[in-house]
């Protein structure tokens, strides 16, 4: 099987195991249903609707629209043109490495010197997105500037932009964001200083150079929310290095990126949930993948401990470890290991997750409510909780954190633990 379809088949499971719990939730009388039915949706959102994000690059030719693809996805999946203008006729292109997709809109450089190497029927770059932005909005506008450039004469280029964000609006009914990126942030002064590797040069020169581009940084800020049409628009500024050198067999020769890491997150935050679980995975961003593993964690956790608490018959434990299941495959994918159900089972089984366990727990639960019919359900909500938290907290550790199994079942033991205690 394939890598695309080993990612749909998982989706597929996902999809099923949701919709069983859909199922059980409309069956039973309980409280907050609408509010867990949105917990699910979430999850249905994050881990069975992804789809590739979608980004328009704009700005001058030379301003590093290729590099940053190569930054984002840490490995060379875009060429890079240092010499004529490259880009003719604004286009989507999927750029992929095995953790995933990205559809880029490769457009003219704003102000271009010289002619594209394809020629195109457009008169201006921003003619151009626009036809290209007609069959497919963007999910958000990447904005680039050199930081060197940015008192440059490039208020022409934030009113192209403005122009152009204006049209998005009016054509889609909604403000597209606006990430702003100084780039090539590795050429201010002093040049020598490498912000990758900080510790190596004098504190006082690191200093400097990181107040210069913060001054860069403001100063473009500055500019762009004191456009008319623009400041609503503008998700944050910031000032990256995505400078690789590639050997001609494709590794990576020298690497002096720098603040990926946080540029993504920008992006991240105000993209729609279906394209941003893909693009913390395809990033491999730790940090990014901590974050929306532990929002799974959280609304796995509040479905199964509701679940849990039900009155219902033993039937339950089903839908239940499928949902379990669910958790473990999604982080797994989230991570971007080859795996499949057969392993999130074996995974759980090695945390001491499993449907007997469940049954046993189920049945003492029920021999408690019988005499006191409350407590029988909260403990048994309880456990469901704490099992499925300090499930999904393991899967993050084991995963994301690259932690063995032993060191996984010790955060399993103590988060179920903890994690019951406050149900």
């Amino acid at each position: 099987m394939s890598k695309n379809s080993t990612d749909e088949f998982i989706k597929e499971q996902i999809s099923g195991n949701l919709e069983k719990i859909e199922k059980m939730l409309g069956d039973l009388d309980i409280p907050y249903t609408d509010q867990l039915e949105g917990e699910v949706q979430t999850l249905r959102t994050l881990l069975a609707e992804q789809r590739p994000p979608r980004l328009a690059l704009v700005g001058r030719r030379g301003s590093g629209k290729s590099s940053l693809i190569n930054a984002i996805f840490n490995e060379r999946v875009a060429d890079v043109g240092h010499e004529g203008a490259m880009t003719g006729e604004a286009t989507w292109w999927p750029y992929s490495s095995e953790h995933g997709t990205i559809e880029v809109l490769d457009t003219r450089g704003l102000q271009e010197g010289s002619s594209p190497e394809k020629q195109v029927e457009e008169d201006t770059a921003i003619d151009s997105i626009r036809s290209a932005l007609s069959d497919k909005p963007a999910d958000a506008v990447l904005f680039l500037v050199k930081a060197k450039e940015v008192d440059s004469a490039i208020d022409s280029d934030i009113e192209s932009l403005g122009n152009l964000t204006s049209w998005m609006e009016e054509k889609f009914g909604h403000q597209t964001p606006v990430l702003a990126v100084a780039t090539h942030c590795d050429v201010v002064e002093p040049k020598k200083v490498e912000l990758d590797d900080p510790d190596s040069f004098p504190r006082e020169a690191v200093d400097e150079k990181e107040a210069r581009i913060d001054r860069i940084r403001k100063d473009l800020e500055r500019k762009l929310r004191t456009h008319e049409r623009l400041n609503s628009d503008i998700l944050n500024v910031v000032g990256v290095s995505s400078y690789v050198s590639w050997a001609e067999d494709g590794s990576m020769r020298f690497d002096d990126r720098w603040n990926i890491d946080e540029f993504t997150r920008y992006l991240v935050d105000d993209l729609p949930d279906q394209v941003r679980f893909e693009l913390a995975r395809l990033s491999q961003a730790k940090m990014l993948q901590r974050r929306i593993a532990n929002r799974l964690v959280n609304a796995c956790s509040v479905v199964s401990g509701a679940i849990g608490a039900a009155p219902t018959p033993v039937a339950d434990i089903a839908p239940l470890t499928g949902l379990q299941v669910s958790l473990v495959l999604g982080i797994g994918y989230l991570s971007g290991r080859d795996f499949n159900t057969e392993t999130a089972l074996e995974f759980m089984g090695a945390m001491g997750v499993n449907t007997g366990a469940a049954f046993g727990f189920r049945e003492a639960a029920r021999a408690l409510a019988q005499l006191v019919p409350v407590a029988g359900n909260a403990v048994s909500g309880a456990v469901a909780y704490g099992a499925t938290y300090g499930l999904g907290k393991a899967a993050i550790k084991y995963f994301i954190g690259d932690a063995d199994a032993d060191e996984a079942k010790e955060v399993f033991e103590q988060a179920s633990d903890e994690a019951e205690k406050d149900y």
